[in-house]
C-alpha cells in the first residue's frame, strides 16, 4: 500500500513528545483488524485499506501516575488526525467518562 508522508509521521511526530520509555507504548498499525484488550474488553478497529493507525496504551504505560484514572487506550487515525480516547468499561459509563476526562486534563 502506497503512503504518504504525512501519515508515516503521524505516530513519529506523536511519540517525539515522550521519553523513550514512553514510546515504547506508541505504536503505529496498518494491519486490517486492529484489537484494544483490558481486562475482559476488548474494541476492535476494522481496518480494510489499512491505513495507519498510531495506538497508543495509555493507564499504566504513557500515563504511569496511579494517583489519576485514566483511560486504557487512546488512537489516531493518521490520514486525518483525528484522535480518540477508549474507555473500555463493562457498564459504568459515567466511570469511564471520568477516566477520559481526566486523561485529556492529564
Amino acid at each position: 500500500m502506497k503512503r504518504n508522508n504525512q501519515n508515516l509521521n503521524c505516530c513519529k511526530n506523536f511519540k517525539s513528545k515522550f521519553t523513550k520509555e514512553q514510546q515504547k507504548y506508541i505504536i503505529e498499525k496498518d494491519d486490517k483488524i486492529i484489537p484494544f484488550r483490558e481486562n475482559r474488553s476488548q474494541f476492535i478497529i476494522q481496518n480494510p485499506k489499512q491505513t495507519i493507525i498510531c495506538k497508543i496504551h495509555v493507564d499504566g504505560k504513557l500515563i504511569t501516575d496511579n494517583a489519576i484514572k485514566k483511560c486504557d487506550f487512546a488512537f489516531i487515525f493518521c490520514k486525518n488526525n483525528t484522535f480518540y480516547f477508549l474507555e473500555l468499561k463493562g457498564k459504568d459509563v459515567k466511570k469511564a467518562y471520568e477516566e477520559i476526562e481526566n486523561t485529556i486534563n492529564y
